[in-house]
């Protein structure tokens, strides 16, 4: 499977660290999300990764700290060309129906 992530849970605080990351497409992002009862809450942070250029991120930088005891989803989304990351351009990455993410628990 060449489109998966893992993502530990961690201290809490202003960055987000990956764990092994394979990507699903050659450019895009990878959002932080809190959690909102299962769904995707406020996006924390985006870091970009374009497999082309060597750009494969290794942590997410955060605009907003995580909290102990919450938990967050780390998403794929796709790069509309404009090399900014927008929620509303910028669309969540799906397979077999499946969002592409990964779910850890701040410490």
């Amino acid at each position: 499977n060449n489109d998966t992530f893992s993502v530990a849970d961690q201290s809490s605080g202003m960055m987000v660290s990956l764990g092994a990351v394979s990507y699903p497409s050659k450019e895009g992002w990878i959002v932080v999300h809190e959690d909102a009862n299962g769904e995707l809450g406020s996006a924390l942070g985006a870091a970009r990764y374009n497999t082309e250029v060597g750009l494969e991120p290794t942590s997410v930088e955060l605009l907003r700290g995580t909290m102990p005891g919450n938990t967050y989803h780390v998403v794929y989304y796709s790069e509309d060309g404009d090399r900014m990351f927008d929620l509303k351009m910028d669309t969540p990455m799906q397979k077999d129906g499946k969002l592409l993410e990964a779910m850890f628990v701040a410490q």
